[in-house]
This record gives structure tokens, sequence and C-alpha cells, in this order.
């Protein structure tokens, strides 16, 4: 029997670039509680925050404490962030090529 393959696949948010205090972001927190053999990474354009650095920096992060095998960042080009319909078709046709 082949062992599943256990992937976190999140939405990196602007607590994820770390606070002033330095404390972990939503993401990192959870890779240190629970292992997992990849974390995905999806990140968009809008708003106030630049999310392609904090995810660069966070995949940079994830490295440097080995907390997975493999971190992936995908940049999802929504037209509105707040529209769930979009986001989850776009969710949809994205999670049939994660079986592992």
């Amino acid at each position: 029997m082949q062992k599943t393959k256990k992937i976190l696949l999140s939405f990196v948010g602007s607590n994820d670039a770390g606070a002033e205090d330095k404390k972990d972001g939503a993401i990192l927190t959870a890779l240190k509680n629970e292992k997992f053999d990849e974390v995905i990474l999806i990140w968009n354009k809008s708003g106030n925050f630049n999310f392609e650095e904090i995810t660069k920096n966070l995949v940079q992060e994830i490295k440097k404490r080995k907390l997975v095998k493999s971190a992936t960042p995908i940049e999802f080009d929504l037209k509105d962030v707040t529209d769930h319909n979009e986001i989850y078709k776009r969710l949809k046709d994205f999670t049939p090529d994660l079986s592992g």
C-alpha cells in the first residue's frame, strides 16, 4: 500500500510575514505543530501587502528550519479576493492535481 502524501495547502496572509515581536504566523505555527510532506502556499497581488515578498520570505524560513521536504509558492490571480465562488472554482480546478 502506497503512503498518502500529507500536504498543507494554505493561503498566505499578512501575519505570515512575522509580527514586530517576531512571533511566527499561522503557517509556520502549523508546520511546527504537525508533520507534512509538502506545503503549497497560495498568494495573490491584491491588497495593501506584498504577498509575493511575504511568500518568498516564508519559503526561505521553511527551508531554513527544515519543516517540510517541499515548499511551493503558487500565485492565484483572482479578480476579487472576496468572491468565494471564484476562489472555490479556482481551488477545485487546482486540487485534483494534488493526489499523491
